[in-house]
């Protein structure tokens, strides 16, 4: 299965955080002049019918100024994120994963003083994080709308497309539970 997604991320929530500080305090100003959503691709290998894995990779591009300086500020993660199929039927799916990555920024934080320059982000960080509310709305048997909300993570709110690949049947539970009732009912005397 993949997904391509937007959304928004905590790290540009930090980065706002950051700016209000600093411009609380300081003579010279951090300023957003452009930002994008964020923009992510995932992958995604499930193992039997509720467990699966999944790569994530992504990017934000962030626009700041300190002063008249360009300290720049977008980024890219990458992330690994095993799966656990909560709620499962033919055109709905409920789960939860856990994310453990890296996100990578392009910025040049020599722009900003000491102690300010403590309050930014290195040029890489690790992050692990949680999706508690992962949602896919498939609108045919390959094609799906894809709805995530996760904390600690570099993304917080993502929407998107979702593709899914079939290499054979479909699981019982797909096709609305048809093949389990005639199962059963070859049983029953």
């Amino acid at each position: 299965m993949i997904k391509v997604n937007m959304g928004m991320s905590r790290e540009m929530i930090d980065h706002y955080r950051i700016q209000k500080s600093i411009n609380d305090t300081g003579d010279v100003k951090l300023d957003f002049l452009s930002w994008s959503p964020t923009v992510s691709y995932s992958h995604e290998f499930i193992f039997g019918q509720v467990i699966s894995a999944s790569g994530t990779v992504g990017f934000q591009y962030m626009n700041l100024y300190y002063g008249s300086r360009h300290y720049g500020a977008p980024f890219f993660y990458i992330s690994a994120n095993p799966q656990l199929s909560i709620f499962y039927r033919k055109n709905f799916e409920y789960y939860i994963k856990l994310q453990i990555g890296g996100t990578f920024y392009i910025h040049n934080p020599e722009v900003i003083p000491e102690p300010t320059r403590r309050l930014l982000p290195k040029k890489a960080n690790l992050f692990t994080g949680v999706t508690l509310g992962g949602f896919n709305f498939f609108l045919t048997d390959k094609l799906g709308l894809n709805l995530e909300l996760s904390f600690w993570s570099a993304e917080m709110v993502t929407f998107g497309l979702t593709y899914r690949f079939f290499s054979g049947d479909l699981p019982e539970i797909q096709n609305g539970g048809e093949g389990v009732n005639d199962q059963l009912q070859d049983k029953v005397p």
